[in-house]
């Protein structure tokens, strides 16, 4: 695939485009440029332009919140190019786009990797149409879209077979299975949400309870600083400690792909298609109004669990330098934690996004039902 990368002109990125994005891509085959990897004599602007309209993907460095960044964003999002957001930090995204997914990615050398892993996932579904891309301006104009020369459909259902016909147009039946499958689908995945939520909330409390007994013991101990072996007996606690971390640690870690697997079903299953949805009755009502209570209810879950999380994360930067082991497990243990609040985040701004897309197709629905009755 030919993929584009748009991103602050600065030093500092150029390591992210060459070792995690350009050389790993191109070793699978894909042509990766730039805009200061095309020769050419025109305004860089137009070079610019010129390779998001030929691109097939569009990577999109949203770090810093450079305007020249979000002004190509906006043109790859006007031509409904594929686009795939990165960001070093969640808060340096907009508002607009705030609700769509993001990778976040570090330049740690452990954690960089993870970039070029994701991308190369994300593009390799999009190879066999397995991945649905949005931005703002497909979803609100949908089937609306304007169409320019070489650009493709809007993706908006794309890889819902019941969506487009041979002709490449774009239909709508909401009395087909497809949308009830989709709606079935997004209830299922908010189901397994919420067990992997509960699975991570369980080690939590396991973790806060040997927290309770380890630190009665170092109370007792100091307590009686006079004992033989005192500090002995401290090392031994503290290493206990530290496995306790490790141990939840990576009880966490083991569980945040099948959450972020969830979080990209649901988007994939739902959020795309109702974008175009319009009730057709009673029933259809019904599965929608379900589906908003669904994410309400999870979305409230979720907020009081990141805050339990936040609390467990302030309460271990607390208790450093009890031993370089448990500084150590301290460390992963944050970084987990870390990582997990981004998945709440990332599973926030998607829940929220079909909460407010379902809504007003309720909204629509009840307007026109009122409408109907008033002209009857």
């Amino acid at each position: 695939m030919k993929v584009f990368v748009i991103m602050p002109f600065a030093s500092e990125f150029d390591s992210v485009y060459q070792k995690l994005i350009k050389e790993p891509l191109e070793a699978k085959n894909h042509a990766v440029n730039r805009a200061d990897d095309v020769s050419s004599h025109q305004s860089i602007l137009k070079t610019i332009v010129q390779n998001i309209a030929e691109a097939d993907v569009v990577i999109a460095d949203l770090t810093a919140q450079n305007p020249n960044v979000y002004y190509e964003l906006g043109v790859g999002h006007t031509l409904n190019k594929p686009t795939i957001h990165i960001v070093q930090d969640f808060d340096d995204l907009g508002f607009d786009i705030k609700s769509y997914n993001a990778i976040k990615y570090s330049t740690q050398f452990d954690e960089a990797p993870e970039l070029t892993d994701k991308i190369l996932e994300i593009i390799e579904l999009a190879e066999n149409d397995n991945y649905n891309f949005s931005n703002p301006v497909s979803d609100s104009l949908g089937e609306n879209m304007p169409r320019t020369e070489g650009s493709p459909p809007s993706d908006v259902g794309k890889g819902q077979d019941n969506f487009f016909e041979d002709s490449g147009e774009a239909t709508r039946d909401d009395s087909t299975p497809g949308f009830l499958d989709s709606i079935v689908l997004a209830e299922e995945s908010v189901d397994e949400i919420g067990n992997v939520i509960q699975d991570l909330i369980d080690p939590m409390n396991v973790l806060s309870e040997r927290t309770r007994s380890h630190s009665a013991q170092f109370v007792e101990l100091n307590a009686n600083p006079n004992q033989k072996g005192l500090n002995s007996k401290r090392l031994q606690l503290a290493r206990k400690f530290a496995a306790d971390l490790n141990e939840f640690a990576e009880s966490v870690a083991d569980k945040l792909p099948r959450l972020k697997r969830s979080w990209n079903t649901l988007d994939q299953g739902i959020g795309h298609v109702l974008t175009e949805t319009e009730i057709q009755g009673e029933s259809d009502l019904d599965e929608i109004s379900r589906l908003v209570e669904a994410t309400s209810t999870m979305r409230q879950s979720m907020s009081g669990s990141a805050a339990e999380f936040e609390n467990l994360r302030n309460a271990q930067t607390q208790i450093r330098g009890l031993s370089k082991a448990t500084d150590r497990a301290i460390t992963h243990s944050d970084r987990t934690l870390e990582k997990l609040l981004d998945e709440y985040r990332l599973g926030d701004s998607v829940l929220a996004r079909i909460d407010a897309l379902a809504t007003d197709i309720i909204d629509r629905y009840k307007a026109k039902t009122v409408d109907s009755d008033n002209n009857s």
